[in-house]
């Protein structure tokens, strides 16, 4: 029996979790058993079937989540994460009960990597600071001043990425 199936929208989503489920501790939350699945249609496809890829773990699992970005074409709840969440949730509901939920990333995981840790600069690749980072976004116009993360995160994590000659990879997320 595991305690959670965990199903993600993609590669990144994925290797994000598998980091912070490994740092357990220093989160202050137990070792969880998980099963964690990729949904192969990626963001629309957890929408859309969330509930018939994790069904088949209702009997082996004590909970399930769900994760998206909510940026994606067709998405019918784009400025409104929690009703994209409320509507999956209702769906693996039907299955799980109370023990199932979504989580839509708002606008996509990539907002997760912007923080004023220096482990950013130095995962990227970036020669330099933090702050050099951050100066060098704001001189592309993609992080305003003043704000606390880019406005579009996903390009400011490419960007800076071909800026510092490192592959935008899963593996960044993991580190």
């Amino acid at each position: 029996m595991s305690d959670l199936a965990l199903l993600c929208a993609d590669v990144d989503i994925e290797a994000s979790m598998k980091a912070i489920l490994a740092r357990n501790q220093s989160l202050g939350i137990p070792e969880l058993e998980v099963e964690i699945l990729r949904h192969p249609g990626h963001d629309p496809g957890v929408w859309k079937s969330s509930r018939e890829i994790l069904q088949p773990f209702v009997s082996s699992a004590d909970r399930a989540i769900a994760m998206l970005d909510t940026a994606w074409d067709g998405n019918p709840h784009p400025n409104d994460p929690a009703s994209l969440e409320q509507e999956i949730t209702s769906q693996l509901s039907i299955d799980w009960g109370d023990r199932a939920a979504a989580i839509a990333i708002e606008p996509e995981v990539e907002m997760w990597i912007w923080s004023t840790s220096p482990h950013v600069s130095t995962a990227i690749g970036w020669n330099g600071s933090t702050a050099d980072l951050k100066y060098w976004l704001e001189s592309q116009g993609l992080w305003a001043p003043g704000a606390a993360r880019p406005a579009d995160p996903k390009e400011a994590f490419e960007r800076a990425c071909r800026e510092a000659r490192s592959p935008a990879s899963s593996a960044l997320f993991r580190e």
